[in-house]
């Protein structure tokens, strides 16, 4: 059995409970800190008709929202709006084949945007979100 003394015992019990309250200050019953984010999303002018928008910050979950008519209001988890920082952004827009019967429908429908837009390593797209109102547009090309 290994013995510890009694002064390294109680650093060692209030280094675990600073540890517990730190990982609930920002992850408790409130959530990350976040704040709200709306924006539009053209593509050669033009407004990206439909698709989904997602901001994944450097630490903490990502957010996401539906893009319509090329505006889009983002949702993180069960919060609204996005963790505060920096974020890569990816924007994903496929061509609707609803409409389309099955025999006539694409196993990979075409794009409406260019696919790198897809990938965060490869969209180039950033974002900072602040403690404030953020509206953050993007113009793809």
């Amino acid at each position: 059995m290994i013995l510890i003394p009694h002064r390294f015992a109680r650093a060692g019990v209030a280094v675990a409970w600073a540890a517990v309250l730190l990982f609930l200050s920002g992850c408790g019953a409130g959530g990350p800190k976040t704040a709200p984010v709306k924006g539009t999303i053209t593509y050669k002018t033009k407004p990206v008709p439909y698709g989904t928008i997602m901001f994944q910050p450097e630490n903490g979950p990502a957010a996401t929202g539906e893009i319509k008519d090329g505006n889009y209001v983002l949702k993180t988890d069960k919060w609204d709006g996005a963790v505060l920082g920096k974020h890569r952004v990816t924007v994903i827009s496929l061509q609707d084949q609803a409409e389309r019967l099955p025999e006539h429908r694409t196993p990979f429908p075409p794009a409406v945007v260019p696919l790198e837009y897809s990938f965060p390593d490869r969209s180039n797209l950033t974002a900072v979100v602040e403690d404030k109102d953020n509206v953050i547009n993007f113009d793809l090309k």
